[in-house]
């Protein structure tokens, strides 16, 4: 139809039939982002790099904005929308629902930043608070206002939405139900993410410094500044939401108070319609490019999520044989100050053999480096040697029988170690985030 003859602002067909063209792709889109999440956190070899607060608060919100693009469907196509009163007032209250919660998942996505990074908050433990604000934001909202039977056909728009005696009251209504909370949470979007840019600025120039001021000390970033790509990744999501909530909302406040039927309104309502049309598809095309969905689908495609994250969870002791676990890079324990390449016992078996590569540690001072593990079968691998942890007391014979300190190496030792330990912490920070 659109195709056969020029578009006209001023025709009703043309009108809907265009915001039908546009919504039903988006709510296409959202499905099979949604079926692609479903399916990566599903499956195990995946599924850790989907577990953080804010794609589960992600998921929510598409769920919602799925939601709202089905209602705002019905509201413009003629053959969906509802013929009674009943049911007109049902599209409008579902339509405020899904609109005020997904509002409210994209303001916990930044009010979380800011508590776990800013404040050290955990935000595993504040998911549910979210999630328990938010219900309770829209219910107050939504059922109040469909209790005082605020909800049901708004003639001027020709379609369902907020309803009053007066356009005052029907005004009245629409500020206090949805208008206000609405850019509220925009407004608080803009504020926290500016905030959280502005700590990180801080750490970057302190963190500069740091390592200007030292010379050998090779000093670890914040987490903030370790995770500062996914940050600002996350941070697009409530930069969105305010620039969608914050324009529509003040068109539909405009619309409300000029009820008219101008050229001027009806262009107007043309780019509403765009707006909340697209909302779902832009959302959509986020979240198919979020970090723990690549992450994952990248897990997937290589087969296992494990090869490539480089730590030595376990060496295993048996006859004459080393065995390690992927993935390979770990950290053992050296206090000996030689750097000739020896042959470490355990009992009376030669199991592993350690190339001493030398470099002072940042930390103590004391000569310490990378070292090269290898087994009987010659395959060697990369590990890091903290000084310290062996004594004289722990020894054994090497082929030249000289005494040499063996490895104290067992299973499930590394997992205590500095690096291990860190890394624990950051996969934490991670899931919180």
């Amino acid at each position: 139809m659109l195709l056969s003859r020029d578009f006209s602002f001023d025709d009703p067909q043309d009108l809907n039939a265009l915001l039908i063209a546009l919504t039903v792709p988006s709510l296409s889109a959202t499905v099979l982002v949604l079926l692609a999440f479903a399916y990566t956190a599903w499956h195990p070899k995946s599924r850790p790099y989907m577990n953080r607060v804010s794609f589960r608060l992600l998921v929510y919100a598409l769920i919602a904005n799925l939601l709202f693009g089905a209602v705002f469907l019905s509201d413009w196509s003629p053959e969906l929308l509802p013929s009674s009163e009943a049911g007109c007032t049902c599209v409008a209250f579902l339509n405020n629902i899904a609109l005020v919660f997904s509002t409210a998942m994209f303001f916990s996505m930044a009010l979380n930043l800011q508590l776990v990074l800013i404040h050290g908050i955990n935000g595993q433990k504040m998911e549910k608070y979210y999630l328990i604000g938010a219900v309770l934001l829209t219910s107050v909202c939504s059922i109040t206002t469909l209790a005082a039977g605020h909800f049901g056909y708004y003639a001027p728009g020709d379609g369902c939405w907020f309803t009053g005696s007066t356009p005052d009251e029907q005004f009245g209504w629409i500020i206090g139900a949805q208008a206000f909370w609405v850019l509220a949470m925009a407004v608080g979007e803009v504020v926290m993410f500016v905030i959280l840019v502005g700590f990180m600025c801080r750490h970057q120039r302190r963190n500069a410094q740091l390592l200007s001021n030292t010379s050998t000390a090779s000093h670890r970033s914040a987490p903030i500044l370790q995770y500062r790509p996914i940050i600002l990744r996350i941070g697009l999501y409530p930069l969105l939401s305010c620039t969608l909530n914050f324009s529509a909302t003040i068109l539909d406040l405009y619309l409300a108070k000029h009820p008219e039927n101008t050229s001027l309104i009806r262009r107007l309502n043309v780019v509403d319609g765009f707006i909340y049309g697209l909302r779902p598809f832009l959302y959509t095309c986020l979240a198919a490019t979020d970090p723990s969905f690549i992450r994952g689908v990248q897990a997937l495609l290589k087969g296992s999520s494990n090869q490539s994250s480089g730590t030595l969870t376990s060496v295993g002791f048996g006859s004459g044989t080393a065995t390690t676990t992927r993935p390979r890079r770990s950290t053992v324990s050296s206090g000996t100050s030689s750097s000739r390449r020896k042959r470490f016992s355990v009992g009376t078996q030669a199991l592993v053999r350690i190339d001493l590569e030398r470099v002072v540690d940042a930390e103590s001072g004391v000569m310490a480096g990378p070292e090269r593990v290898s087994d009987e079968s010659g395959e060697s691998e990369m590990v890091e040697v903290q000084p310290g942890a062996l004594d004289d007391s722990q020894g054994g014979q090497d082929v030249e029988g000289e005494e040499v300190p063996s490895v104290p190496v067992e299973a499930g030792n590394t997992t205590t170690t500095t690096h291990s330990r860190r890394k624990s912490q950051m996969d934490a920070i991670e899931q919180q985030i």
